[in-house]
């Protein structure tokens, strides 16, 4: 498991408007894919979350501004969504980033700190 420190409604705000703007991006259909991974040092452990779609992809125009506020693609967008979004992560100490997929679609990732301590304590208690 992996843990961080955060104010779960806020965090949740971010995925559900993640996983719409997914759904969104794939009209026709599609999948959507939630990849988990940590990496980095013992002391210093991250974990990322990346939603990833099949769509269109982020036009290239508008790539480096998709976190400014009233920046959307959606006909019917505020604009609000992923700059809101991208507040919340980085008040947690994460950041938020968006690519376009080789293959194609989007990918949004939500990288935070986790707590290594607590997953150490949850791993020596699972293994006794």
């Amino acid at each position: 498991p992996l843990h961080v420190t955060c104010d779960p409604e806020q965090l949740h705000q971010v995925f559900v408007n993640l996983l719409l703007n997914g759904m969104d991006a794939m009209p026709d259909g599609g999948k959507l894919t939630i990849e988990i991974r940590r990496f980095g040092s013992p002391a210093a452990q991250n974990c990322e979350v990346s939603i990833v779609d099949q769509g269109s992809g982020i036009p290239a125009q508008l790539l480096d501004h998709v976190f400014e506020p009233f920046v959307s693609t959606k006909s019917r967008g505020t604009g609000l969504g992923l700059a809101i979004s991208r507040r919340l992560v980085e008040e947690h100490g994460g950041r938020l980033s968006a690519s376009n997929r080789a293959d194609s679609g989007a990918e949004f990732t939500v990288r935070l700190p986790c707590l290594a301590e607590v997953d150490a304590e949850v791993e020596e208690r699972s293994s006794a």
